[in-house]
């Protein structure tokens, strides 16, 4: 069975292996679907480590960091507290990637 990925700026197809009762097995739908999101986090996180990293303003970088920061803590940010810190470790872990 063909399944159809619709998101904006993305079109492809890929092949759902068919289940028990021959249904598509969702296991291995939501495993394409997440190493999509995963591709198109890193693809987002090396372009803004190339960015910052001919920023040659360290006032700016140091900006950047702190609206980020922000965002993360703030209502645009994830829900859970456990989820803000995990973004917190990984916003820190590119800072320390920069020096």
């Amino acid at each position: 069975m063909m399944v159809k990925a619709k998101r904006p700026g993305l079109s492809m197809e890929f092949f759902a292996p068919m289940g028990y009762y021959g249904l598509p097995a969702l296991g291995r739908v939501q495993e394409v679907v997440v190493s999509l999101n995963q591709a198109q986090v890193d693809a987002v996180e090396h372009l803004l480590m190339a960015f910052l990293k001919r920023s040659e303003s360290a006032q700016i970088v140091a900006k950047v960091y702190e609206d980020a920061y922000s965002s993360i803590m703030g209502s645009e940010g994830p829900a859970s507290i456990e989820e803000k810190e995990a973004a917190l470790e990984h916003l820190n872990n590119l800072r320390l990637q920069l020096k």
